[in-house]
């Protein structure tokens, strides 16, 4: 039976390697669809992230504001205390699908926050092949007579009359699983829950 994690992150530019995350939010859901109450930190960038100001104005956050968030030390505590309580990172069997909209960049950039902390154990929590509704999105639309035009989140859920406040993680978040939902039959995915 599979279990999601369904996470966004804002971050402070492009590069996991080089940039970081300011802002995660997310919530699980069990095989019977179930949603958890979720989660949403904001958090300062790691001590060697560099930060470009195209990435801060995208987001709508300030060097002030990150200035006044917990430091990220704290905040990826408190992150790896959930996930803590979700699977067990040392049963091989027991892991979470990471979900959410092109979820390869959300993915590397946590896994990077937790080696930048000293920690290894990211992928203990995780299936290696996430759930990505990007792709999900991408081809769906390719057998549609019709279909927006770009595959952004914010397009995408508006196409489906979707509104929400985008490049916030929580609310791009439950986009996402509002546009999964409304795709997951094209893929003869029945949806469980609802947010």
């Amino acid at each position: 039976m599979n279990k999601y994690l369904w996470i966004d992150t804002e971050t402070t530019g492009l590069s996991h390697k080089t940039h970081g995350i300011i802002s995660l939010a997310g919530f699980y859901e069990t095989h019977t669809g179930k949603i958890s109450d979720g989660f949403n930190f904001h958090c300062q960038p790691h001590p060697k992230d560099k930060i470009d100001q195209r990435a801060l104005d995208i987001n709508g956050i300030t060097m002030s504001e990150i200035s006044e968030f917990p430091e990220s030390s704290d905040v990826i505590a408190a992150v790896e205390k959930i996930f803590s309580s979700l699977v067990d990172k040392y049963d091989k069997k027991d892991k979470m699908i990471l979900a959410g909209y092109n979820t390869k960049f959300d993915m590397r950039f946590l896994a990077e926050w937790f080696y930048k902390h000293d920690n290894n154990y990211f992928y203990s929590y995780f299936h290696k092949e996430p759930l990505d509704v990007l792709a999900m999105v991408r081809k769906y639309f390719k057998v549609q007579q019709t279909k927006p035009p770009n595959n952004k989140l914010t397009t995408v859920a508006d196409f489906f009359g979707i509104e929400f406040d985008a490049h916030d993680a929580l609310a791009d978040i439950i986009a996402t699983y509002k546009v999964y939902n409304k795709i997951a039959p094209f893929f003869g995915i029945t949806p469980i829950g609802d947010i």
